[in-house]
């Protein structure tokens, strides 16, 4: 016959103590609920003492019954109720709930449960995790949370030398985030919300003025907010564009090349730009080939040079020298400067405007490397806003994204699965 749901069961009390973390409680007695246990105990009476001067000189007011998540037990969910008594001392004149050590009060789950789920991250991830143990997602991401709180979160951030500061975007670009990263240990540094400059903020904080005395070098996106932020509180440092964030601005360029060229075209034409049908010209078949070509280099002469114009600055990272590089650029932006087209004219300003950062990564090669192999890591992990998964969140697993154990436990299924 089926078992009665509330029915008690045979499960011996001392294994649940030492599983649960327990042994300073008072063991009542377990049944069973669905598919798990639920143990019932209480504090021992000698342990109701005030926590806030630890006289024992109190009375029992009432008791809370406090449910908290414990430790898996072979597979089965465990629940631990716990009557937690609010006293009143005699001494301090305070009334306060006392002090249990098997779990924090301001959590949902035990410190049995924190250690197990912890543990098992190392093979697993927390969506398996909730499929085999049962355990509410929300509970899950709430330890995972603390997790990373207490292990990627510093106070203070020291022996520096080479950061990089670029932009990430999540919740399909709804989103940003200014990520600064040690280039010496590829660990992210600091996470900050937007793109404005008081997204430095916490980090200049948590930096000081002592130890940013001590970075040499500082790779970021040529922003006009990041480079006002790190010129006025990095005075020693060397603001350097290297390749990466110089052809990701080109590439943003040539894309407002794009835009500018759909917006002052006819209709025909917008209709081309759209469906990406400049090869082929088929939306008119009745069209001289000659005419279908006299169209095309119309419609793609100015895009086509802003590419050009790509292509051609990266030429500059050839060079061994400040000095030759130098040399270059000059002839470069000379060469494009007079063009008659406001795209590639605002192009050739913008780099003549950052020549000088440009030209200081020949002078401190920075490697940006690991930054790319962030955003490759970043591009596998799901980020997307939800009830479980907020802001805050996501600003930690960006802080201990370069452990392995973390992309793992986000979205990889376990070893033995």
């Amino acid at each position: 016959m089926p078992k009665n749901p509330e029915e008690s069961v045979d499960v011996q009390p001392r294994l649940l103590v030492v599983s649960q973390g327990v042994e300073s409680l008072n063991y009542i007695g377990v049944k069973r609920v669905g598919e798990g246990f639920e143990m019932d105990c209480e504090v021992k009476a000698e342990a109701a003492v005030c926590p806030s001067c630890g006289s024992k000189d109190v009375s029992v007011k009432e008791n809370v019954r406090r449910v908290f998540r414990g430790a898996p037990l072979n597979r089965s969910q465990v629940e631990v109720v716990c009557q937690i008594p609010i006293v009143k001392c005699h001494s301090c004149r305070k009334t306060r709930e006392v002090d249990i050590d098997f779990a924090d009060k301001k959590k949902k789950y035990t410190k049995a449960f924190y250690s197990y789920f912890i543990k098992a991250l190392d093979s697993t991830s927390i969506t398996v995790f909730n499929k085999v143990f049962g355990v509410p997602l929300d509970i899950c991401y709430l330890a995972f949370t603390d997790y990373l709180h207490q292990e990627y979160v510093s106070n203070k951030i020291s022996n520096v030398k080479e950061i990089i500061i670029d932009d990430i975007l999540i919740n399909n670009g709804d989103i940003g985030f200014t990520i600064v990263m040690d280039l010496e240990t590829k660990r992210v540094l600091s996470v900050g919300q937007g793109h404005a400059p008081d997204a430095l903020d916490e980090f200049w904080a948590l930096l000081g003025p002592r130890e940013a005395k001590k970075i040499k070098a500082v790779a970021l996106d040529p922003n006009a907010s990041y480079v006002s932020s790190v010129a006025s509180n990095l005075r020693n440092a060397s603001i350097i564009f290297d390749r990466f964030h110089v052809e990701k601005l080109m590439d943003q360029r040539a894309g407002l090349e794009k835009k500018y060229i759909f917006s002052s075209s006819s209709a025909d034409q917008k209709y081309l730009i759209e469906a990406d049908e400049f090869a082929t010209m088929e939306y008119n078949a009745f069209m001289d080939p000659q005419d279908r070509l006299d169209l095309l280099r119309e419609i793609t002469e100015p895009l086509t040079l802003a590419f050009i114009l790509h292509e051609d600055l990266a030429r500059i990272w050839r060079r061994q020298t400040r000095e030759t590089a130098t040399n270059f650029l000059t002839s470069w932006i000379e060469k494009f400067i007079d063009y008659d087209n406001p795209i590639v004219k605002q192009m050739t300003e913008c780099i003549d405007k950052y020549s000088e950062e440009i030209l200081n990564w020949f002078d401190n090669k920075v490697n940006v490397k690991p930054l790319q192999d962030f955003y490759k890591k970043v591009a596998e992990i799901d980020l997307t806003i939800d009830k479980y998964r907020d802001i805050d969140y996501y600003k930690l697993v960006f802080l201990g994204l370069h452990d392995p154990k973390i992309i793992r436990a986000i979205d990889q299924p376990p070893l033995w699965w």
